[in-house]
């Protein structure tokens, strides 16, 4: 049985609205997966595109070859700093959509894990109360048992 069928099968009826809503957020971990997906295959994509483009060609074969960097020492960082740039600027082009996607799903989680926080404080906080109510009543029983048995 998948985890999902095994979650509800195990909640209790009464405090359903305060458990994890799992689908809520499988859901949106799905959509983000896809999304991140397409910005990893754009990505990728403009790489490629990139690579084979004649400037990028000549930069790349420029700055490797041997009489480059002897004869021109000083530029030699200038143009592998502008092909890094480049593949830099590719590489962050979507960085914000990828935010966007690990955000969003964090701040729904955060939200749920809130809900289930609150609602556990409270029925810690209720079982308390009258765990601390039993502990007095047993203190006072215990009491007038040993006065009345023994006094």
């Amino acid at each position: 049985m998948k985890f999902g069928k095994q979650f509800d099968f195990h909640k209790i009826p009464e405090w359903s609205e305060y458990y994890l809503d799992y689908r809520l957020l499988k859901k949106i971990l799905k959509q983000n997966i896809e999304k991140l997906k397409e910005i990893y295959a754009n990505r990728a994509l403009l790489l490629k595109q990139c690579n084979k483009s004649a400037i990028y060609k000549k930069k790349k074969k420029e700055y490797f070859s041997d009489e480059y960097k002897v004869m021109n020492n000083e530029k030699h960082t200038g143009y592998l700093s502008a092909i890094l740039d480049q593949d830099r600027s590719i590489l962050t082009s979507d960085q914000t959509e990828e935010e966007e996607c690990f955000y969003s799903f964090q701040e729904k989680f955060i939200e749920l894990v809130n809900i289930v926080n609150t609602f556990f404080k409270s029925k810690y906080n209720d079982n308390k109360t009258e765990f601390e109510c039993l502990k007095h009543n047993f203190a006072q029983k215990k009491n007038e048992f040993l006065v009345s048995n023994f006094i």
